[in-house]
């Protein structure tokens, strides 16, 4: 939460992956974190996800990892609270995962594309909100 990768000292923290995921991403939902830093830095623009025209030019995530690129379409765009369940990373069912997928989109600020979810796997971004204690959560799918 305030060192950079390198273990150093930094007030902004660095963007990171949720203790419990795999490093490859390849678990049902890929949890990753990153401070909403004012000044612009970090996860700062996912507040403008908040807006439907903002996501109508920019729904697409690219990740790069060390197995290569992956893309996303995201897919909901919501405020949680600190302790709501968005974080699980495994499902034991399908149906389980379906369900997750169907409150998530239910919950979106904006509509988002249709996409197929089926077999996807999901990239969770959270940063804390400008707005309390709340946490900005954006949801993307595996294309």
């Amino acid at each position: 939460m305030d060192h950079l990768v390198d273990k150093s000292y930094n007030g902004n923290g660095s963007i990171f992956l949720d203790y419990r995921n795999t490093n490859n991403f390849s678990d049902d939902n890929n949890v990753v974190y990153g401070h909403f830093i004012k000044s612009g830095k970090l996860f700062y623009d996912l507040d403008k996800f908040r807006k439907q025209d903002f996501y109508d030019k920019n729904n697409s995530i690219k990740l790069y990892t060390f197995d290569g690129e992956k893309n996303y379409i995201i897919y909901s765009a919501y405020v949680a609270e600190p302790n709501e369940n968005y974080r699980m990373q495994n499902f034991s069912s399908s149906s389980e995962k379906s369900k997750f997928l169907e409150k998530i989109k239910s919950k979106s600020m904006i509509k988002t594309l249709d996409v197929d979810v089926e077999n996807t796997k999901i990239l969770t971004l959270s940063t804390c909100s400008d707005r309390g204690d709340n946490r900005l959560v954006i949801h993307a799918v595996e294309i």
